[in-house]
């Protein structure tokens, strides 16, 4: 049986959880773009919107909200672990404007995502995030649905150029 965490090793971890939920909630499903600078640190890197810190997740935020106006994320499961918060996701929406290159659709997606944050001293200093980009396209109907055999061999090609390059 584990032993209770003493509550004051659990709250940094329900605040980090918390600052996430709030960028999720906030910035991303309401479009509140003011709440990045209120959450990022200025100078945070970011896989997902490149190096600019929250300049340029407030411009990947409004591209991705002008294609899909009714962007939705729905937390499933947020894990903290010290400074780190993993959160999974569902994205959801109807692509109403060009998003990637791929022109408007008109199709509602609904893909799965985690998010992964470090957050220090009440803000989020790094974040990373995977998104079923296959799916994504697959949904928005501009690439195929592959068969079982296809996917199979996409698996293996992956793996294979994994052991090459690393």
């Amino acid at each position: 049986m584990c032993s209770p965490e003493p509550a004051e090793e659990m709250a940094p971890m329900e605040a980090a959880k918390t600052l996430v939920r709030r960028l999720v909630e906030e910035g991303v499903n309401q479009g509140q773009l003011e709440v990045v600078d209120q959450v990022l640190v200025p100078t945070s890197p970011s896989v997902i919107a490149g190096s600019d810190g929250p300049a340029s997740v407030k411009q990947l935020l409004a591209a991705y909200r002008g294609a899909i106006p009714d962007a939705h994320w729905t937390i499933q499961e947020q894990i903290a672990d010290g400074e780190v918060v993993v959160t999974c996701f569902v994205a959801s929406g109807t692509q109403r404007g060009p998003l990637w290159g791929v022109p408007a659709t008109g199709k509602h997606m609904a893909v799965s995502g985690i998010l992964v944050s470090r957050c220090q001293g009440g803000r989020i200093t790094e974040q990373r995030v995977q998104l079923d980009l296959l799916g994504l396209l697959q949904q928005l109907g501009v690439m195929p649905e592959l068969g079982l055999e296809e996917e199979v061999l996409v698996a293996r090609l992956l793996t294979a150029s994994r052991r090459c390059t690393g």
